[in-house]
């Protein structure tokens, strides 16, 4: 099955810097598992392991015990099947938006795919900006970009670390409609982490919730609303509020 990710015990510790910034485990004996095409949610407080997770899944970060697996295969270094979209806009501020969302073509040699950019230009919403260099960009466009550049690489999951979290209200709400969007021309498995309870609810088919560090998952949440979801309807708000109550000791931090 392409896209699905298991956990197996995984543990991630942090070794000890000196005296004074002793060793800090970050994930505690994680197990789960993320189905083909499911868009999964990791929802917590600050400093609760999720993005250790999500660059224990890109490969970035390898766990200390324990194995993290994509399609049976463990994961042992980045790979080319998982894109990265990080928080801030990470674009090239000399290149074009066309030639942004090509660059890792042209590392890799895949000039025959040159073709295909214009496809992933369109699926972003950014039809008419192909010449326009990053300055020139709102906050959400950069962030378009990023996830063209990261879908181009035909990945079988996408992670996300809190994509949107820079932006307006008004613009965040937008480009969760539009990641919806993009999830439903591509199924392929999405994982996000996210401190907004709401954005949880409205992308998710599952809400991992995170205990503080270390982490473990202290409950997955299962979310089948329907689509499309309204967010001020009786059953997400009732969802919403299991998530809550899930973190009642510190739902003010999160």
């Amino acid at each position: 099955m392409v896209g699905l990710i298991t956990f197996d015990q995984v543990q991630k510790v942090f070794p000890a810097q000196d005296e004074e910034h002793p060793s800090v485990e970050a994930l505690h004996e994680i197990t789960a598992q993320i189905e083909p095409g499911e868009f999964v949610t990791l929802i917590g407080p600050s400093g609760s392991g999720k993005t250790t997770l999500l660059r224990a899944i890109a490969g970035l970060d390898l766990p200390t015990q324990g194995e993290i697996k994509l399609d049976d295969e463990q994961i042992t270094k980045p790979s080319r099947k998982v894109g990265f979209v990080f928080q801030e806009a990470t674009l090239y501020p000399w290149l074009t938006v066309f030639e942004n969302i090509a660059f890792g073509l042209r590392i890799n040699k895949e000039h025959d795919r040159l073709s295909q950019v214009q496809e992933y230009v369109d699926l972003v919403g950014l039809t008419g900006f192909e010449h326009s260099y990053p300055h020139n960009l709102s906050g959400g466009m950069q962030q378009r970009v990023n996830i063209a550049r990261a879908l181009i690489n035909e990945p079988e999951v996408l992670l996300l670390d809190e994509p949107f979290g820079a932006l307006d209200a008004f613009t965040r709400s937008k480009m969760q409609q539009e990641l919806l969007d993009i999830w439903e021309k591509r199924k392929i498995t999405m994982v996000m982490v996210t401190h907004d309870v709401e954005e949880a609810v409205f992308l998710s088919h599952r809400i991992f919730a995170m205990t503080p560090r270390p982490a473990k998952i202290q409950q997955i949440i299962e979310d089948d609303l329907p689509r499309p979801r309204r967010r001020g309807s009786p059953e997400f708000i009732q969802i919403k509020e299991q998530v809550l109550e899930t973190f009642s000791f510190y739902a003010k931090g999160i």
